[in-house]
């Protein structure tokens, strides 16, 4: 009698142990990072549009990083709550430009300009679609929405007379912007790794619109991106 229990106390332990190897996993994390590529107002460079209601972002290939924490409501559909930050040095010629047009280049210009930093959570949804029949390689699409913070960056300057010696130098100073709605689509390629690690490769398009009233002008912020991005991740 205390054989036959312990034999099946051995079986049902086994049993459970295959059970538990195949039981669909309840969540996911995931990191990771890669280079950020601005697109349209906030890439672009011209000098011009510094002081109208959509100013140019003045934006240079930055980076940016994606934390996030999933549910599986069942193998294909999940929620997900998602955190980014992203880095985008300016390019400073904007502004010499911008200047130039003012001063008629009766002085010339230095200036140091900071870079765009910008974080942000979001919440949504993600789609699960195998490409294999072994599971071990999946499409998988995300759709998030949340808000954004960022800040108009610092700029330094430095103007010369003519003969090359300082006429004045200065600091503006950063610019806090308010929250903003922002949203992300995501297409990435999930390779199992093992029974619960996976490798990412995600293409995701990022985009903010963040606004800010001065002097009675409210101005919009576009802070588009594409970026591409390689991870890791853990199902568990």
């Amino acid at each position: 009698m205390k054989q036959t229990f312990i034999l099946l106390t051995g079986f049902l332990l086994v049993t459970n142990a295959l059970h538990a190897q195949k039981k669909q996993p309840n969540f996911l994390a995931e990191l990771s990072v890669g280079p950020s590529f601005p697109i349209g107002k906030f890439a672009d460079k011209t000098a011009d549009n510094l002081n109208k209601e959509k100013p140019s972002g003045l934006a240079k290939t930055g980076w940016g990083t994606n934390l996030s924490v999933g549910y599986y409501l069942n193998r294909s559909v999940g929620l997900l709550l998602s955190a980014g930050y992203s880095d985008h040095k300016q390019a400073p010629a904007g502004y010499t430009q911008s200047i130039y047009l003012s001063y008629s280049g009766r002085s010339s210009f230095e200036f140091n300009a900071k870079s765009w930093k910008e974080v942000n959570v979001r919440t949504g949804a993600f789609f699960v679609m195998p490409l294999t029949a072994s599971h071990r390689l999946n499409l998988i699409t995300k759709l998030t929405a949340g808000v954004c913070k960022t800040a108009i960056p610092a700029l330094g300057y430095t103007a010369y007379k003519e003969d090359g010696t300082v006429l004045y130098e200065g600091t503006l100073n950063e610019v806090d912007l308010p929250w903003g709605f922002c949203y992300q689509i995501d297409a990435a390629l999930k390779y199992k790794l093992g029974n619960h690690l996976h490798a990412l490769l995600t293409v995701n398009s990022f985009n903010a619109l963040p606004r800010k009233k001065f002097d009675g002008v409210t101005k919009q912020y576009n802070l588009s991106t594409v970026n591409c991005m390689a991870g890791i991740g853990i199902d568990f």
